[in-house]
């Protein structure tokens, strides 16, 4: 069954309007302030083994846009394709609501030096992540029987690899009062290593396999088809982050390979799917889905290169988060908030609105040209350790959070247009009582 199919017969099966429109505000916000805390302190990136206003951006880039999309992602996409009840809107709030405050603490103890602060954050937010893998557990038992085994186990993968890393996060944070880890370091890049490839990456893994044949118009995998890069990347990750907090190289050398074996898988399964796609145009959102592709195994290249002492961690750090994840997030969100809008116009007027009437083409390959020039501005600065490069990169990243906050706004005042021209949707009239 198609995404579209299955939102067009179960209106209950779309979240409530409020909570994209609040998580997508949430993400064009902190996207934009990681990119202006490098655009101030651009030598803050070049300093680690504590708080900083580099940490703050990292933070607000993993919390903010991409644990955030994952949180509007995974309570609307599963349940259209599992065919189950939206959790309520009031649930979705507080979880928001937790995630927010918790993120502003955390970003603002680490970019103000203050670890107190910090943990204040670190608390908040764990208890908005025990909340969301609760709801995330609710929906994948509901969800059980839906015949979509390698999605489902996909989830099951992320949710345990966020729980983790979640727990690490605490730590790291008591950490910095207590002193109970012996290697702060080398526990806060097993930590990195969890949430980026093993959360984001098993939710990456799983959900393109739904999403970019419904994007290009082409048919899913076959099933069971993603299942060995599945479970090969979560053995790459754990054995990758044990052998980071146990000084165990080997273990990390063997993460590594792991995960060069499946980001080849993935990559195959992807070129099957576009080679069969329908679409024959792309827009310049598949500009970035593509090239995300490519950062994939550069940031694992570039991981090989810092293990081995040949190129700065920092390096595979750029072309993992804002490169391979934030590429890929961008590219999807620019096609998918488009179609999940014309969706609800489904729902909430009398007649629902094409999503080629929603969109704003003009600013998709200004977004594109944005986020490429901030992500090589990044790279060069990084690599040469040099300010003005991050600089600049954080003044290119900031105006494209902007244009894709336009964007986002765009798609909204013309939905509240065609609610207004053409009205809302009525209730069906009862039958008529002869």
């Amino acid at each position: 069954m198609s995404i579209g199919l299955a939102l067009g017969e179960a209106n209950r099966r779309l979240v409530a309007p409020l909570i994209p429109a609040c998580i997508l505000t949430v993400v064009c916000l902190s996207l934009g302030a990681a990119w202006g805390l490098l655009a101030l302190t651009p030598t803050a990136l070049l300093t680690w083994g504590g708080p900083g206003p580099g940490v703050a951006a990292l933070h607000l880039l993993g919390i903010g846009v991409l644990l955030a999309t994952v949180a509007l992602v995974v309570p609307q996409i599963l349940p259209v394709i599992t065919l189950q009840d939206a959790p309520p809107a009031p649930v979705l709030t507080t979880i928001l609501g937790l995630l927010v405050a918790g993120l502003g603490l955390l970003a603002a103890g680490f970019a103000g030096y203050d670890s107190q602060i910090a943990q204040w954050g670190t608390r908040l937010l764990a208890t908005a992540v025990a909340g969301f893998l609760g709801l995330w557990l609710r929906l994948l038992w509901r969800g059980r029987r839906s015949g979509l085994a390698d999605v489902l186990l996909a989830n099951v993968l992320a949710l345990g690899f966020l729980g983790l890393a979640g727990g690490m996060g605490a730590l790291l944070g008591a950490d910095y009062g207590e002193g109970l880890l012996a290697d702060h370091q080398a526990f806060a890049h097993a930590h990195g290593i969890i949430a980026a490839f093993g959360f984001m990456g098993q939710v990456g893994l799983g959900f393109s396999g739904v999403l970019v044949p419904m994007l290009a118009i082409a048919d899913p995998p076959a099933r069971a088809a993603t299942r060995p890069a599945l479970l090969l990347g979560a053995l790459a990750v754990l054995l990758a982050a044990g052998g980071l907090v146990f000084s165990v190289p080997a273990l990390v050398w063997a993460g590594l390979a792991a995960g060069g074996v499946t980001c080849l898988a993935h990559l195959r399964l992807m070129a099957q799917i576009m080679g069969r796609r329908l679409r024959p145009r792309l827009d310049p959102a598949f500009w970035l889905i593509r090239l995300s592709w490519g950062l994939l195994p550069a940031a694992l290249v570039a991981g090989a290169g810092a293990l081995a002492g040949i190129v700065s961690p920092l390096v595979m750090g750029v072309l993992l988060l804002p490169g391979w994840l934030l590429t890929l997030l961008l590219g999807v969100l620019q096609r998918i908030v488009p179609f999940l809008t014309s969706m609800h116009t489904v729902n909430s007027c009398a007649r629902p609105i094409a999503i080629t009437r929603l969109s704003w083409p003009a600013a998709l390959p200004v977004l594109a040209l944005l986020h490429v020039l901030a992500l090589a501005l990044l790279l060069i600065g990084v690599g040469v350790e040099a300010a003005l490069p991050i600089r600049l990169a954080g003044l290119a990243g900031l105006a494209d959070s902007a244009v894709l906050g336009a964007f986002f706004a765009t798609i909204a005042v013309r939905a509240l247009a065609h609610r207004r021209a053409v009205g809302p949707k009525r209730p069906p009239s009862p039958p008529h009582q002869g």
